[in-house]
């Protein structure tokens, strides 16, 4: 399957080396004529430092493309030509505010959208990344789509409605306080969350991500998380409930100084620790070697 460079009316076009590049200079191509020449998936990426379309007609091409990539450009500012685009990066573009005609978006990248607001229009995106998005108070809606990402959106705090995403980063969202409707999420980062203190209702999750929550200190209920990373959790003090885990980063936890309960650990990170007991670290060394290296 090939990709159209379209030179004339995006000015330059970005696309993968393993993939077959055509370039046409007639810029009056249909997406019929697009069909007919085999050419069914269309990438376009236009760097900021070249110019948009500057006729509807150029949008309404710009538009007919699967793949279209507007990172950081300044000159997005209403985007409604790009509503039946599948995958779209607008992420980094100062001036966009208004994004409610991107309902049927597969694949949306928001990412550093300043001014973007309202994101009730988006329920049905299935991979939205509204990441840096401070503007955003208002996630409620965002309960369908499948994976999200709210990284650093400092202006979230009430997360109750995600529940039933698969794939969640609440990463830097620091005024999120209660996860307790998150136990569902398949793999849920709350890096940096420093408000989250109580996880009991997360001990279902797959994947999960608690470094830095500095205030932190019982995780006993996590003895059935697949992957648990708690980097930085400087007051938690029993690990012992957790050795069924599989993969467990306690990298900085100083307070940990007993892993003698983890020997059965397959993956086990303790970097930072000055403190470990030499005893216990011994008896988990020889439980290692006993049931072999990890798979």
């Amino acid at each position: 399957m090939a990709t159209v460079v379209w030179p004339l009316v995006l000015s330059f076009l970005d696309v993968p080396a393993a993939v077959n590049v055509l370039a046409l200079t007639n810029a009056r191509l249909s997406r019929r004529l697009l069909r007919r020449m085999g050419l069914s998936h269309v990438v376009c990426c236009v760097r900021p430092r070249y110019h948009l379309p500057s006729t509807p007609a150029g949008w309404k091409l710009l538009g007919s493309a699967r793949t279209v990539n507007l990172r950081g450009h300044d000159g997005v500012v209403d985007v409604p030509a790009l509503a039946k685009v599948h995958t779209l990066d607008l992420s980094y573009c100062p001036q966009i505010v208004d994004v409610s005609t991107l309902a049927g978006v597969h694949t949306l990248n928001l990412r550093g959208c300043a001014r973007v607001m309202d994101v009730t229009a988006l329920a049905n995106v299935r991979w939205l990344n509204l990441s840096r998005c401070r503007g955003v108070t208002d996630v409620s809606c965002l309960g369908g789509v499948h994976t999200l990402n709210l990284a650093d959106c400092s202006g979230i705090s009430d997360v109750r409605s995600l529940g039933s995403v698969h794939t969640l980063d609440l990463s830097q969202c620091v005024r999120v306080s209660d996860v307790s409707r998150l136990g569902s999420v398949h793999t849920l980062c709350l890096q940096g969350c420093v408000l989250v203190v109580d996880v009991r209702a997360l001990g279902s999750v797959t994947s999960l991500d608690l470094s830095f929550c500095l205030y932190l200190n019982d995780v006993s209920t996590l003895a059935k998380v697949h992957t648990l990373r708690l980097v930085g959790c400087s007051r938690i003090v029993d690990v012992s409930m957790l050795g069924a885990v599989h993969t467990l980063d306690l990298t900085f936890c100083h307070r940990v100084n007993d892993v003698s309960m983890l020997g059965c650990v397959p993956k086990l990170t303790l970097c930072g620790h000055e403190d470990i007991d030499v005893t216990a670290a011994l008896a988990w060394l020889l439980t290692r070697a006993t049931n072999g290296p990890a798979p």
